[in-house]
């Protein structure tokens, strides 16, 4: 997953011209989404299998803990359908 993240944050940079400062908060957004979804010692599932279920899940555990404002709600439920929505397309298209 982090190398997905990589290539995710890498895209920002390169084809949407984000500004240092989005890329630098989607970048934090996704290690937070990260260490969510993998307690220590467990590794965390591949992007591709990380569903809307999961990502709703998600932004509600950050609403129940009081770390939630509808405009970081907007952007974290934004950035993790755009990077899933990335990676399954890359993972598509290696396994055509």
């Amino acid at each position: 997953m982090k190398h997905a993240i990589g290539k995710f944050l890498e895209y920002l940079r390169s084809v949407k011209n984000s500004s240092p400062h989005t890329i630098l908060n989607y970048g934090k957004d996704l290690d937070q989404f990260v260490a969510y979804l993998s307690p220590p010692g467990v590794q965390p599932p591949p992007l591709a299998g990380v569903t809307h279920t999961i990502i709703r899940e998600f932004v509600g555990h950050l609403h129940d803990c009081g770390l939630q404002k509808r405009p970081d709600c907007f952007r974290r439920t934004n950035f993790l359908q755009e990077s899933a929505a990335i990676a399954r397309a890359s993972f598509n298209k290696k396994n055509a």
